[in-house]
């Protein structure tokens, strides 16, 4: 219990002097309620005889000389002293704030000041019904002033249509922008295809309705979107039943392709069997097996009904499935020992000059030119690995046969290297046992070649002599070519070069044939 010498020296040091100024009336206010916890009966006095001291000027006026208790004294310094929110304050107040956080925060923060503000205006004997009116008014403006302008996505797909028209629709009507303001916003976010198909409409705003309604023929159509879904879908690499995290995409793809048709009102694209076919095909062995149970259940399959299946069994798989920082690894980390067989390409490694003739040379080194092998072969970017690939990833399997052929890599490693691959895994997709990466699987009449070795040697003498005879060659239509034929006692085929065959108007069937 503090005695009455004690609160004379407790009072002295805890109140600042106070004059009336409304800046400072939070300060006094802060520092009366803190002495208050220390007041009783037999000191109450002398607190309030030490608070009365210490204010001058208008707060002494205001208070008097004669106090009750130090909670008339707090009350007495709000109402008079401290500073008051006027309904003009309020508005600057709106007016000036702007969106941090989410947009649902900032309308709980502009509804908080306007309720504010239709107080301040009650108080100024502003009627209820006219303050809550001006109070909504100011609270939206505000509000479409300070929500951030986000940027709209860039068209470039048609499957992007549906979230940029909501988005442009939506912050149009809570914004309340012009049809000049909604101009310059198309402007900046279109982009390629999409700006090329409305750029002469974006002139005036009067060509701004014409424009969205090209945008929403040319990308917003519903059979335009769920068909580049579906290519989207079967584009996807088949699920791994050691990878649960590519049946999880995939299932979730699915079940997003089904929904988009729902919605888009095209229920004839559910009954795509030959893409049901395909995904079914996709599936690894035991969930095609699940699959056919569930299937059995059910008078009729369409593709909604296995979309609605695999997408329950990607939503229970979710919840044990980690997620992955990175996006889908379309191919798969899990080709690890499929890599690490494979010795690593050396930066000095020598291209040929040819991949269609393959026979003895004698030459220096200077001729081959140094290879860079930092660079992914099919995007120029810096990829890990071929399989790792986005773009060769969205190619055919016909096309990635082709860059393969073209850019001289192994069919089993998809990487550059000299000699034999020493790679002994098979294929494995669908049961397949070829010795080919399982990407070059499933294209049209592939078969199962047998590779023809052929060693080589070369020599560093430059005055190494070589056998060879002038020939003429007779083509077609009496076609004939002088030339010379190079002998060699160790070849087992006769190899001429294309641009022979073309000048003497041969045509033969290709055959695949490995020379290392």
């Amino acid at each position: 219990m503090t005695s009455p010498a004690e609160m004379l020296k407790l009072a002295s040091a805890v109140v600042p002097r106070y004059d009336g100024n409304e800046s400072e009336a939070d300060n006094i206010i802060a520092a009366l309620t803190a002495l208050k916890t220390t007041v009783n009966e037999q000191n109450a006095q002398t607190a309030i005889c030490i608070i009365v001291s210490k204010l001058s000027k208008k707060a002494k006026t205001v208070v008097g000389s004669e106090p009750t208790s130090i909670d008339d004294i707090i009350k007495i310094i709000k109402e008079k002293c401290k500073r008051k929110s006027t309904p003009e304050t309020l508005t600057a107040t709106l007016n000036a704030t702007k969106q941090q956080g989410s947009a649902e925060d900032f309308a709980n923060e502009i509804q908080n000041l306007a309720k504010q503000l239709e107080k301040a205006y009650i108080a100024d004997q502003t009627a209820p019904a006219k303050a809550l009116q001006k109070a909504n008014k100011a609270g939206i403006t505000a509000f479409a002033n300070g929500l951030k302008k986000e940027q709209h996505q860039t068209i470039v797909m048609s499957e992007q249509w549906p979230l940029f028209i909501s988005s442009y629709e939506h912050s149009t009507a809570i914004c309340g922008y012009s049809d000049y303001e909604n101009l310059l916003r198309l402007q900046k976010a279109l982009k390629g295809a999409a700006l090329e198909a409305v750029s002469s409409l974006l002139l005036l705003p009067s060509g701004l309705k014409e424009a969205t309604d090209v945008l929403k023929l040319r990308f917003g159509r519903p059979e335009v979107i769920v068909e580049n879904l579906m290519e989207k879908v079967r584009r996807l690499p088949a699920p791994r039943a050691d990878r649960l995290d590519t049946l999880v995409e995939s299932g979730f793809a699915v079940r997003n392709l089904c929904a988009t048709i729902q919605a888009s009102g095209l229920p004839e694209y559910t009954c795509n069997v030959i893409l049901l076919k395909e995904l079914i095909v996709k599936l690894p062995s035991a969930t095609c097996i699940e699959w056919a149970r569930h299937q059995q259940q059910l008078p009729s399959v369409t593709l909604s009904d296995f979309g609605r299946w695999i997408g329950e069994l990607a939503a229970a798989l979710s919840r044990v499935v980690p997620v992955k920082s990175e996006r889908f690894e379309r191919s798969g980390s899990g080709d690890s020992d499929r890599r690490s067989s494979v010795k690593p390409v050396r930066p000095d490694q020598r291209q040929p000059t040819t991949a269609r003739l393959n026979m003895h040379a004698a030459t220096t080194s200077s001729r081959y030119p140094h290879t860079n092998v930092s660079k992914c072969s099919a995007c120029q970017g810096e990829c890990a690995a071929l399989d790792t690939c986005q773009r060769f990833q969205t190619m055919t399997v016909a096309e990635r046969k082709e860059h393969i052929r073209d850019k001289k890599l192994c069919r089993k490693c998809l990487k550059y290297h000299k000699g034999w691959c020493h790679l002994k895994t098979v294929c494995g997709s669908n049961g397949c046992e070829a010795m080919h990466h399982r990407l070059l699987h499933g294209s049209l009449g592939m078969t199962n070649t047998t590779e023809k070795h052929c060693l080589t040697h070369s020599g560093s003498n430059d005055r190494t002599l070589f056998r060879y005879v002038p020939v003429t060659m007779y083509g077609k239509d009496g076609r004939t070519v002088r030339t010379y034929a190079f002998l060699d006692e160790g070849s087992s085929s006769t190899f001429i070069d294309h641009s022979l065959m073309d000048e003497l108007g041969l045509i033969g069937t290709s055959r695949p044939l490995c020379l290392k």
